[in-house]
Parts: structure tokens; C-alpha cells; sequence
């Protein structure tokens, strides 16, 4: 097999492999928020990853944890909370899918 058909096929399976580590990682990061609003009695009205999430926000986290903006609506409360959701640990991000923690705009 000469050497440029085999180039083209590796490089065509990093690409595959890539594009399916991506969908995974997206497909984690939803799972995660959707059982997060449901063992928290809330409903997604919005989420969205932000490239650019607060200074603040972007100082206290690592790069391992995903950044998700939300505005949910709170059943037992009957109102719309905006936040932003932490998802993962420090060290180990999605891989800790109990790790969820939440920073609320309006703390009360």
C-alpha cells in the first residue's frame, strides 16, 4: 500500500475521531444540566455555553470544568432564576457528573 492512501485514511479517522469526541463531550455537558433541573424540580427555559464567561467566573474555575448560562423556571417557587451552572470537578471536569454547583445572579 503505497503511503499517501494510508495518510488520507489516518487523517480521515483523526477527523472522525475528533468530530465524535466532540458530539460526546456536548452530549455529557446536556445530560448533565437536564438532570441537574430535574432532581432540582426546575425547568430549562435557556442554556448555552459561553466562550467568555465572567472574569470572575473564569478566575474561580479551571479549564476542565464547562461554563453553562441558564434561565430556568422554578416550579416550587413559581419565578425565572438566570445563573451560571459549574459542570464537573476542578481536576477531572465532566468526568465528575455529580459535581454541579450553581452561582445564582440574584442570590436569594
Amino acid at each position: 500500500m503505497s503511503s499517501r492512501p494510508l495518510q488520507a485514511l489516518l487523517f480521515l479517522l483523526g477527523i472522525i475521531l475528533f468530530a465524535a469526541g466532540m458530539r460526546a463531550h456536548h452530549v455529557r455537558r446536556n445530560a448533565m444540566v437536564a438532570t441537574w433541573a430535574a432532581q432540582n424540580d426546575y425547568q430549562i427555559l435557556q442554556a448555552k455555553t459561553s466562550w467568555f464567561p465572567p472574569l470572575g467566573l473564569a478566575w474561580s474555575t479551571s479549564k476542565y470544568q464547562e461554563k453553562v448560562r441558564v434561565r430556568v423556571f422554578d416550579r416550587t417557587a413559581h419565578r425565572i432564576r438566570d445563573g451560571w451552572l459549574i459542570l464537573g470537578s476542578y481536576w477531572f471536569g465532566l468526568l465528575d457528573a455529580q459535581a454541579i454547583e450553581v452561582r445564582w445572579d440574584d442570590p436569594s
